[in-house]
């Protein structure tokens, strides 16, 4: 699995649960959404975690490579847990145009708005090359570290 930069822990206690996609099926987004609400629950800001964990996905399966064989792994899905936040990372196979950017869509376009809305319900977020892998997380406070 590539390495992926994330916010440094805030305390010693962290757990964080992988999930492999392996489709670039839209049926992926609600099945990843369930594995979220599922490993985190009950927690703090769940549907901010689920609602940009969707957008994330979702973008990594419209804008990474198909996979060249039947089986090879299209993106990594991971939840990090700490005692003062949650980060949710996607993983998934670079092209050369993949590099993350918010856009101003025209008002009437359905597409583009899904990092805009990450940026709205995440504290924090980011991405970063990763090894002919981009890395996207998103960082979320919880308990006292809310903003």
């Amino acid at each position: 699995m590539p390495y992926c930069p994330t916010p440094p822990p805030t305390t010693a206690r962290r757990r964080t649960q992988r999930r492999p996609v392996f489709s670039t099926e839209p049926a992926e987004v609600p099945a990843a959404r369930g594995w979220i609400a599922h490993t985190l629950a009950p927690a703090d800001r769940i549907d901010d975690v689920v609602l940009a964990a969707d957008e994330l996905l979702t973008n990594a399966l419209q804008h990474a490579p198909r996979p060249r064989r039947a089986g090879d792994m299209v993106a990594m899905l991971a939840v990090e847990e700490t005692a003062t936040a949650h980060v949710v990372q996607v993983w998934s196979r670079r092209s050369k145009a993949t590099v993350p950017a918010p856009r101003c869509p025209a008002l009437e376009a359905e597409h583009g708005r899904g990092l805009a809305l990450v940026a709205a319900v995440a504290d924090d977020w980011g991405w970063a090359p990763a090894d002919g892998w981009v890395a996207v997380w998103a960082r979320f406070a919880t308990g006292g570290g809310r903003r």
